[in-house]
Order: C-alpha cells, then structure tokens, then sequence
C-alpha cells in the first residue's frame, strides 16, 4: 500500500513537473512571438512613414472616407505634416458621399501626432493616426497569438 501511495506521490510530482515546464515553454513562446511582432511593426511603421506622397495620400484618403461620419468635422494633422493640406480637404469634400455636409476643415491647431489625422467634432474625436492603427492592429493579432498558443499547447 505504502508503494502504491508512493507511485501515485511520484505521478502527481512528474504531473506538476511536466505542466510546469509546459507552461515555461508556452511563456518563452509567446517572448519570442512578440519580439518577432516588435520587430514586424516597427518595419510596418517604417515603410508605412516612407510611403511616396501618391501612396500616402491613397492611403489617408481610404482612411479618411472610412472614418468621416458626418463630414462636418475638423481635420488635426501634425505639426509636420504638409501632404495633408488644403487642396486634400477639398478634393476629399467633394468625394464625401450624398449624406455627408461636406464640410471637412483642415485645423489650424497642430498636434504632434506623427502621420494619419484626427477628425474632431465638438468633443467627439476619431483618432485616425498611424500609431493608432498600429496598436490597433497589434492588439488583435496579439490575442489571435495568444488564443493559437494557449490551445496548441496541452
């Protein structure tokens, strides 16, 4: 009987050993995926801060359409920035859809937000910025990561 006890007393500690190096694993896993996810966003921001003025403004104005809701807001850009300018807010004015006032403003206030914009109507603010986005983006592929790791290891 004694014997007995003693091979269940060493199953529950090889138990406790096993899952604990499994959960060790998991941990350094998971390290190494957000060092590879550090290293695939700074990349992303690179490129996306070195786009040419044509993909730039492409890509703020796919943003900009997205994110308009009423088109009566005003437009803070960066301290920096001078491809979104006057002639952008017009051009995105009149491909503002039937229902919208089309009345976008660029901002004379500048923020030092990087690239993208933000759209602010009275308190509501659509914070449309790079950064943004980004952390947006890496939020969501961080629990998809983390979901795949949690059920891929027993």
């Amino acid at each position: 009987q004694t014997a007995v006890k003693a091979a269940k007393a060493a199953d529950d500690k090889k138990s406790h050993i096993l899952a604990a190096a499994r959960m060790q694993i998991s941990k350094e896993y998971l390290a190494e995926k957000r060092v590879i996810l550090d290293e695939v966003f700074e990349k992303a921001k690179q490129r996306l801060q070195s786009l040419s003025d044509e993909d730039y403004l492409g890509l703020m104005r796919n943003l900009m359409l997205k994110a308009v809701e009423t088109g009566d807001e005003e437009v803070i850009v960066d301290e920096k920035e001078t491809r979104i300018n006057n002639e952008f807010i017009n051009r995105m004015n009149n491909e503002l859809g039937q229902d919208s006032k089309r009345n976008l403003r660029l901002s004379e206030k500048r923020q030092k937000i990087g690239a993208g914009f933000i759209l602010s109507r009275g308190k509501i603010k659509n914070n449309a910025t790079l950064e943004v986005l980004i952390s947006q983006a890496r939020s969501k592929l961080e629990a998809e990561l983390a979901k795949e790791l949690f059920v891929n290891i027993q």
